[in-house]
């Protein structure tokens, strides 16, 4: 059973959705909420497996709840239900966590085969996002591959080895102090706030080849 959260501020999408997908036997309609703030506090206590988020509300918008609900659990699959189906507008949410994104015109059955590939781990994502993606992950490689020293870009690679500071030290010969610097500097450099968050964005972008992250905190 998989256990679903829908946010979207036009009552009758909001509601249309939730009776159309109770009706699916393997599918559990934990509750439906109108703007982004009420996404996260339920998101927070209810814990679904996936949130089904419009991305235009009031007080808070969908790209910023999905950024919360990830930053805060990201084992919370968040699925993009949205009308417009624009890289501009699909692009900074998938870049906030969301693993995939549907218009709102799709059939309850094309719904429901979204949010069964984003709680098994996949994406759902339109082919024009696709290319957009992958423009936009290339222009992010160079980016990141060229704004990261050498130095910072060995220890990123010790890190996602599962290394600890006092170990990268010693393998590379500096200071525990030294490294610390590195890390900050890492995590300056990729947005991260957390070493896995690091580790990720750089496996995303090509920067760990041969190497399986360990994705720590």
């Amino acid at each position: 059973m998989i256990r679903v959260l829908i946010v979207d501020d036009q009552t009758l999408v909001r509601e249309g959705f939730a009776l159309l997908l109770s009706r699916i036997s393997d599918l559990e309609i934990l509750a439906t909420v109108a703007d982004g703030n009420a996404a996260v506090r339920v998101a927070a206590t209810m814990q679904p497996d996936v949130v089904l988020m419009d991305l235009r509300m009031p007080y808070l918008d969908g790209i910023e709840a999905t950024r919360r609900i990830h930053l805060h659990d990201p084992g919370i699959a968040v699925l993009i239900l949205t009308t417009y189906l624009d890289d501009a507008t699909v692009l900074p949410a998938l870049r906030a966590g969301a693993r995939g994104v549907i218009g709102k015109d799709s059939t309850p059955d094309q719904v429901r085969e979204a949010i069964a590939a984003v709680h098994a781990g996949g994406s759902v994502l339109p082919s024009s996002v696709q290319t957009a993606m992958l423009a936009d992950a290339q222009g992010s490689r160079s980016h990141v591959r060229g704004s990261l020293s050498p130095r910072e870009l060995e220890v990123l690679r010790l890190l996602a080895e599962g290394a600890r500071n006092d170990d990268i030290a010693a393998r590379l010969g500096i200071s525990i102090g030294t490294v610390k610097t590195h890390v900050n500097n890492v995590f300056a450099k990729t947005g991260a706030r957390l070493r896995r968050d690091a580790i990720a964005y750089a496996a995303a972008r090509g920067l760990l080849e041969g190497i399986t992250p360990r994705h720590g905190h």
